[in-house]
């Protein structure tokens, strides 16, 4: 009798312990947060407050949406046959990525992937009369694509045309990448560089959105991109980027120049900023930093101009934490029109 005494008090004290953690998470480290806003004479008259238990720094974006865009699923190939660092780092990617997507409060799926599968989805959505209208995201591992290109690379791109988003994880190899990008573009887009890999310089992009992934092992042409309408990301060194987004026909083909690092957090987390705040396929306008102070309720006030945006689309005001463990996300969309 007296054991079972113990084991219960035990078990309450744990339960209890635990129920504190998610008390005290949720409802006191927890940032409050309020927004409101008023639309008239070509701008928005944009306010927010904020109340931190802890110093934090914040980004505010303000971009131009082209067209409405929400992925609902994003699938991650994943061959059987992967072993050592393959497995570890696309199994990685899927755990980190999962994470990353739940606290920006991501409402879609994320599936591993095999090839049968994936030719699966490729063929069913590329036989139906309907467009993916950017709905679908594919994310490519560094040793995934090669394996597969001879079987599926004409459908990927031939699904990618019709409105897919294909987060393609290059790899070290020249050889490999520059044959690969050729199917989906006749120019140069990939520089290779065989020393000095790791750009550290921030462009536009990687600053406003907080973006980490550094490699250029076959880096992004940046003229390429430019030439080709795409959009410069990630980190530069010399004349490449680390990460670019390029349009083929409705879809999009999100790049990153180099291989998965040994810790797939920073790549997910990236990849989760590029899913969330849409930036991959519209117009960073605007971007302000603000340094949030603990314990003390913090009042903003922006003026938006959008007169030379476009009508009846929507502005994205996408407000985040920058740093490692950051955990507050907000996005409010609101449709312009005339």
């Amino acid at each position: 009798m007296m054991k079972d005494a113990y084991v219960k008090i035990a078990f309450f004290s744990f339960l209890f312990i635990v129920l504190a953690g998610f008390v005290i998470h949720f409802f006191c480290l927890t940032p409050s947060f309020s927004c409101g806003y008023k639309i008239a004479n070509n701008h928005i008259d944009f306010s927010f407050n904020i109340y931190s238990y802890y110093p934090m720094t914040i980004n505010l974006l303000v971009l131009e949406e082209n067209f409405p865009v929400e992925i609902k699923k994003i699938f991650i190939y994943y061959d059987k046959n992967y072993t050592g660092p393959e497995k570890r780092t696309t199994w990685g990617l899927f755990d980190h990525l999962y994470s990353e997507l739940q606290i920006r409060n991501y409402q879609g799926n994320i599936k591993m992937i095999a090839t049968q599968e994936l030719k699966s989805i490729l063929i069913k959505k590329l036989a139906s009369s309907q467009e993916n209208s950017l709905s679908e995201a594919i994310v490519l591992n560094t040793m995934a694509f090669p394996e597969i290109f001879k079987e599926l690379g004409i459908l990927i791109k031939e699904w990618v045309n019709k409105g897919g988003i294909l987060f393609w994880i290059v790899g070290k190899s020249k050889f490999e990448a520059q044959n690969l990008t050729s199917v989906f573009w006749t120019k140069q887009l990939i520089l290779p560089f065989y020393k000095d890999c790791v750009a550290s310089k921030n462009s536009f992009g990687s600053k406003a959105l907080d973006l980490h992934y550094p490699f250029i092992f076959n880096g992004l042409n940046i003229s390429m991109v430019n030439f080709l309408k795409g959009k410069v990301l990630g980190k530069i060194k010399y004349r490449t980027t680390s990460v670019a987004s390029i349009p083929l026909g409705k879809g999009y083909a999100i790049m990153f120049g180099g291989s998965m690092p040994f810790s797939s957090k920073d790549i997910a987390k990236d990849i989760a900023q590029l899913v969330i705040s849409n930036a991959f396929c519209s117009n960073i306008k605007q971007c302000k930093t603000y340094k949030i102070r603990r314990f003390k309720r913090e009042s903003f006030h922006e003026e938006i101009n959008y007169k030379f945006f476009k009508l009846n689309q929507n502005l994205i005001i996408y407000i985040y934490q920058i740093g490692e463990q950051a955990t507050f996300f907000k996005k409010i969309q609101i449709l312009i029109e005339d």
